[in-house]
């Protein structure tokens, strides 16, 4: 029997057991004799982790403006629906672990001194500041009880978090040697040590993930002899293999500390990939039935990369690299799949030096951007005691005569040559004398009429005693339009202006 135990970033990369490897062990569980024991933590992370997901892609519904095109209701419904996934995940996914026969594995009686302790002294996989780390050492502790359970089985432990569980550097299977994509790696060192004093080292394993395992188990059951292989690699036609390859995406994601890149980038991206003429090489080939065989897969390629720092610094790196994947053929040669999982680092790549500082040691470096995390007190602790005389060997003493070397004695006729004289006729030149008729050009004659068209005219029935009159020679009044200051001072008894009498004309009328 074969026991999988999956990390909560294997499950929850497949939410619902769907992915082509999880449908091949469940397919097969009875045949391959496997059992899947999932860690109870990693069963409540991983519907937390889940939930999360959907509901984040739930919210981006809200941002999609469909009234336009009456969907607003389907938008609604949508969402619901989405919920109702969400509400009822849980239950889903015990319900199909239960059907495969999974094992959800009860959280082994923990001494919380004894996980503070490991903690304390950063005993794997509790190896920093991280919030996982807790986690990380229950998931830990529930690997060994398993293996303790099952004392005479092999375990595989899948896990994509090679950062507190795998080897340090890129020892994946020895110093210096193997890839991330190898089956199985090496755990941490510390780890290593802990499985060996509990006598389990040799049973209990380390894959990074569920395709690998799934090509490595099939390859147990249905092998093919080496000599075997190389007679099916033959039949290849690898220059369309490598063709398939070079039409990969452009933006394909690569991991940077895979491909040992300088550690200042955090993020880059495929641009384009010319496979190299050295051969491929073929590992896990396993027969599947109908004319069929698989294997993964290694090649070497020049690869040129779109690279961007942790400050947004935009680059282009053009190096060597090995990719890694599977391959599905049909005899004698028929391609039926052919993938890419990584591009990783060559083993004599000399940059790989870069990222074989232990994983604390690079936590120290903030986002591997340049910026450097002082330990508190760090300061503190930096005093320089100069030596006695190093004050007086700062100062300067010019030599004798520096300072008269430093004036500037203008050679003979020097200012005589700064001073500007002009040539023969150039005040003249800059005379003004304009042309013939151009004072007279500037004269306006007015057309004819066009003064009589500015005398202002009074209209028919303006009345005289509207015009106004001369200033007053008496300062202590204001000169009044003429019949104005006699209306003035006509009013009635009652302050009002006196209208006109009975039987007189009104001068209005």
């Amino acid at each position: 029997m074969l026991v999988i135990i999956p990390d909560t970033n294997i499950l929850a990369a497949s939410p619902s057991l769907a992915s082509p490897a999880w449908q091949s062990l469940i397919q097969h569980r009875e045949e391959w004799q496997l059992q899947i024991v999932v860690p109870d933590v990693v069963l409540m992370e991983t519907v937390n982790v889940v939930r999360r997901s959907w509901t984040a892609e739930q919210e981006k519904l809200k941002g999609l403006k469909v009234g336009e095109f009456g969907l607003g209701d389907a938008a609604e419904a949508l969402h619901d629906g989405i919920q109702q996934h969400i509400d009822a995940y849980e239950g889903e996914l015990q319900r199909k672990l239960a059907d495969i026969g999974t094992r959800v594995f009860p959280m082994p009686p923990v001494d919380h001194l004894e996980v503070a302790r490991r903690a304390s002294n950063r005993t794997p996989p509790y190896q920093g500041e991280s919030k996982d780390g807790y986690r990380d050492t229950l998931i830990w502790l529930t690997v060994m009880a398993v293996a303790d359970e099952y004392s005479s089985e092999h375990i595989w432990f899948v896990s994509d978090n090679t950062k507190d569980f795998g080897p340090k550097g890129n020892d994946w299977t020895g110093p210096n040697i193997g890839a991330r994509t190898d089956c199985p790696i090496l755990f941490h060192p510390g780890l290593n040590q802990e499985l060996a004093s509990r006598g389990v080292a040799k049973r209990v394993n380390f894959v990074t993930n569920l395709q690998l395992l799934e090509q490595h188990i099939a390859a147990l059951h249905g092998p093919i002899s080496p000599e075997e292989l190389a007679r099916l690699t033959s039949e290849l036609d690898f220059a369309s293999l490598n063709g398939i390859l070079e039409m990969m995406p452009k933006g394909s994601k690569v991991v940077p500390s895979e491909a040992a890149l300088n550690p200042s980038i955090t993020q880059a991206f495929l641009h384009h990939l010319t496979v190299n003429e050295a051969p491929w090489n073929f590992t896990d080939a396993a027969r599947r039935g109908e004319g069929r065989w698989t294997a993964s897969y290694t090649a070497d390629a020049k690869v040129e990369l779109t690279t961007f720092t942790g400050e947004g610094t935009p680059g282009v790196v053009t190096k060597d690299l090995r990719l890694s994947g599977f391959v599905n053929i049909k005899q004698p040669n028929e391609v039926e799949k052919l993938e890419i999982t990584t591009m990783g680092s060559l083993p004599d790549d000399p940059d790989r030096v870069l990222w074989e500082m232990d994983h604390d040691s690079l936590r120290g470096v903030a986002g591997f951007s340049g910026t450097f995390n002082l330990p508190p007190g760090f300061l503190d602790n930096v005093h320089f005691q100069p030596p006695s005389g190093f004050m007086e060997g700062l100062k300067f003493e010019p030599p004798a005569g520096f300072m008269e070397g430093l004036k500037f004695e203008p050679p003979a006729g020097f200012m005589e040559g700064l001073k500007f004289e002009p040539p023969a006729g150039f005040m003249e030149g800059l005379k003004f004398e304009p042309p013939a008729g151009f004072m007279e050009g500037l004269k306006f004659e007015p057309p004819a009429g066009f003064m009589e068209g500015l005398k202002f005219r009074l209209p028919p029935g303006f009345k005289t005693g509207n015009s106004p009159r001369k200033p007053s020679s008496d300062h202590g009044k204001v000169a009044q339009p003429d019949g104005m200051e006699e209306a003035a001072n006509d009013k009635d008894e009652t302050g009002g202006p006196a209208g006109p009498t009975a039987g007189e004309e009104n001068p209005e009328s």
